[in-house]
């Protein structure tokens, strides 16, 4: 009697760490030898098509794997936080910075627990957004922004150009054909470079016995 084929989710976070060398190596070809400073930093977005496809998750994997080079000093933050900054944050002498535990990248402080401002300059003021940027470049040599999804959020229309590239994460089986294509549309027209897709929650449909052969 025939066996029956066994669907294997592999482990998201195993499978993509195993990953992110390869990719954040890409983002950084060409820059290894650059000084240190405003001029040679990276920020990169990491969106979706649509909401819930894992951009936090991967975010948060590429940003850990750039702190595996601490003379980048890599930031991991969302456009949420970055919305609740204003122009005094900008002045602070000591950012509201704080290092993640057992890990050298480094995180915003959480908007929850800081007083949120009485309007928001990152959603009305493009000067302001601009020297948001500017500001984290002369802190971290590479940022990693968490943005919302293309086709609902303002998020990547208002930062493309502002960016030096975008990473889009795409589960496998959710969004649609002409979905990706009317992102990478929008991608296109805010000016961003698209750096490369993620495939998230792929299955991978394998006889049972050549699973545990692999595992072995």
């Amino acid at each position: 009697m025939r066996r029956k084929k066994k669907v294997v989710r592999q482990s998201l976070d195993a499978f993509h760490e195993s990953q992110m060398p390869k990719l954040v190596g890409s983002l950084f070809r060409g820059s290894e030898n650059a000084p240190s400073d405003a001029a040679s930093s990276r920020i990169f977005g990491v969106t979706s098509p649509q909401k819930s496809e894992g951009v936090s998750t991967i975010a948060l994997l590429i940003a850990r794997e750039m702190a595996r080079h601490p003379e980048r000093r890599a930031l991991l933050v969302s456009t949420a936080d970055l919305a609740e900054l204003t122009a005094d944050d900008l002045r602070q002498t000591e950012p509201r910075w704080s290092k993640e535990p057992l890990s050298d990248l480094w995180r915003i402080t959480p908007a929850a627990k800081r007083q949120k401002p009485a309007t928001r300059p990152w959603e009305t003021d493009p000067r302001f957004v601009r020297d948001v940027l500017a500001w984290l470049r002369t802190a971290f040599g590479a940022v990693v922004l968490d943005c919302g999804p293309l086709l609902s959020s303002p998020d990547v229309p208002k930062l493309g150009h502002l960016l030096d590239g975008a990473i889009v994460v795409v589960e496998a089986g959710r969004s649609t054909r002409p979905q990706i294509e009317h992102a990478l549309e929008v991608l296109s027209l805010a000016g961003s470079d698209l750096k490369g897709f993620v495939l998230n929650r792929r299955t991978y449909p394998i006889p049972e016995r050549i699973y545990r052969w692999l595992r072995s």
